[in-house]
């Protein structure tokens, strides 16, 4: 077991001791519940305002897994005032569709026409959307979070647009990792909000594997952030008529008075067939009032279920 030594020298953490494989932490962090201006910058560098990401948001992204050699794009939703999120990402010439239910702490995974379901800690797509599991905050959202402690690096041009770069140092049970995110600097306009947008993220570090650690290093690239969802309500939804094992049911069965009545209309290959329906459980009694298809008088039928005898009028 690899033992972590941290010191805090002024809101700043020093790690000194490796952590997981062959890969360390930088030579400064930032304190958790802190942000912090990196102290190698010049002392006349000012300190921005954390973006804050809106409670609704989409935003088109391009995973760069470099350690897996392999390249996502995709979508992310999120929407914190129903408390869920939707990533859909493109890879292999498939698609796969990961639905956050944050209520539950759980995400369905879609995918190929199958359908199962994790707990959300155990996904590689917490990374992804962010840490937190409550849903009553965005400030974990895509793991841009001040808990995690935030190093202000200055200002870096991207895809030659003007950003702030911040970084976190993350622990996790079964990984380590520094989290550098790029966001449009606060006088940068962006297309579709007035608030500054991610533009790059890069995930560095290494995972907990047996036999061996393995090295983490990730890219997101960022564009169309738009703050609100453009799409329809589907796009948090599991399809229709696909099941998924393991789903907790949320809702119950609606209980039906002891007596009602309703109009039905039924289409069919036969044609259209409309009538009245009594239903009466304490009387067990059923009583049909409908035109056949066959034929456009009125005919009437009751089941006595007191007796088991059918009556056709």
């Amino acid at each position: 077991m690899v033992y972590i030594r941290l010191s805090f020298v002024m809101l700043t953490v020093t790690v000194s001791q490796q952590v997981f494989a062959d890969w360390t932490f930088p030579g400064y962090c930032a304190q958790k519940n802190s942000y912090i201006r990196d102290p190698n910058l010049p002392v006349s560098t000012r300190l921005p305002p954390l973006p804050v990401l809106p409670k609704t948001f989409q935003v088109q992204v391009e995973a760069q897994l470099l350690d897996r050699k392999v390249t996502k794009t995709g979508k992310i939703f999120y929407d914190e005032r129903r408390k869920r999120a939707t990533v859909k990402m493109f890879a292999n010439n498939q698609l796969s569709t990961s639905i956050f239910d944050f209520d539950i702490n759980q995400t369905i995974f879609v995918n190929n026409g199958s359908c199962y379901v994790r707990d959300y800690l155990t996904t590689d797509q917490s990374i992804l959307i962010g840490a937190k599991q409550t849903g009553n905050s965005t400030s974990g959202t895509l793991n841009f979070d001040k808990a995690n402690g935030l190093l202000y690096k200055g200002r870096k041009t991207v895809r030659d647009i003007n950003c702030d770069w911040w970084q976190s140092c993350i622990i996790w049970p079964q990984a380590n990792f520094t989290l550098d995110y790029y966001f449009s600097a606060y006088n940068w306009s962006s297309p579709s909000s007035p608030r500054q947008v991610p533009v790059l993220a890069e995930i560095l570090g290494s995972k907990y594997m047996i036999p061996q650690d393995v090295p983490i290093h990730h890219i997101y690239e960022y564009f169309d952030f738009r703050n609100k969802i453009w799409e329809d309500n589907s796009v948090f939804e599991v399809p229709s008529g696909l099941i998924c094992p393991g789903l907790p049911i949320t809702k119950t069965v609606p209980n039906l008075p002891q007596t009602f009545s309703f109009n039905e209309e039924i289409i069919s290959t036969d044609g259209v067939q409309s009538g009245s329906v009594y239903y009466d459980r304490k009387a067990k009694i059923i009583r049909y009032l409908y035109t056949s298809f066959f034929s456009p008088n009125l005919m009437f039928v009751i089941q006595d279920f007191n007796t088991g005898i059918l009556f056709f009028c």
